[in-house]
């Protein structure tokens, strides 16, 4: 999978705490599979100082939603590492009001004395996440930004596995509680990266990748994503030894 929206070159370094300049480490190890778990996850860290976080990679959402410490609830929490904005000094939750982001003003969620933004998603396998939105040092190895995010409050239905702690989005602002960017797309703006992702999804040390352009490969097939609301592709047909099941486009793609 791949997801891109320009074609210039980012750049190949970046400096590192003593000042240095180094490559910048683009591709990251993910954890999981497809036999086992039927999904992948990834180790991001939140917050100052960091607060580290498994979150699953996820192309049909958009916001990154990481359990609350106070989350009431929500189950496994025992197994789980969650999210205390109170513990970072960089944790600033998002406004309801807020010009930059499309809350939704009537279910504004309260903070202390304070409205700010609602989280409200609901998922495909049931579940329904509610809590609000915070804005805070977010980062993938080294590769780090200012990014918003979602800190679940409570749950219904079944939204994640035991020992996860919550998932990464990557669709289109289109699904975003509060229109707001996926929080990958914080990192490859900050880094002037290029607008892609990828993901390696074999069995052993797959691999999660930002700003390397594969549209070139021509070890793959290629095909545009439509609409831009998650990644869709639309189907053709399905064939078996190069014989066509017959089955309907419209029931293909429904």
């Amino acid at each position: 999978k791949q997801w891109y929206q320009r074609r210039v070159r980012g750049p190949t370094l970046q400096k590192n705490e003593n000042g240095e300049l180094i490559p910048i480490k683009k591709a990251f190890p993910l954890q999981g599979n497809i036999d086992s778990y039927g999904e992948y996850f990834l180790n991001i860290t939140l917050g100052t100082p960091p607060q580290t976080l498994r979150v699953q990679v996820d192309t049909g959402s958009t916001d990154l939603v990481i359990y609350g410490a106070s989350c009431k609830g929500c189950p496994n929490m025992a197994n789980i590492s969650t999210f205390d904005c109170q513990a970072s000094k960089s944790c600033d939750p998002i406004p309801c009001q807020s010009s930059t982001f499309r809350c939704q003003r009537k279910n504004c969620y309260n903070v202390g004395n304070n409205a700010v933004c609602p989280l409200n998603e609901q998922f495909a396998g049931g579940g329904f996440i509610e809590g609000y939105a915070a804005q805070d040092t977010f980062a993938i190895g080294s590769l780090k930004a200012t990014a918003p995010f979602g800190i679940i409050m409570s749950e219904s239905g079944p939204f994640e596995g035991a020992g996860i702690d919550g998932a990464m989005g990557l669709a289109f602002d289109a699904l975003s509680s509060w229109g707001g960017y996926s929080a990958v797309s914080y990192i490859i703006q900050e880094y002037k990266l290029l607008r892609m992702f990828s993901m390696c999804l074999r069995q052993s040390n797959p691999v999660f990748e930002i700003g390397t352009d594969y549209s070139n490969n021509t070890d793959f097939e290629w095909t545009d994503v439509s609409p831009q609301i998650w990644f869709s592709v639309y189907i053709e047909d399905f064939l078996i030894n190069g014989k066509s099941l017959g089955v309907d486009r419209i029931w293909l793609n429904g």
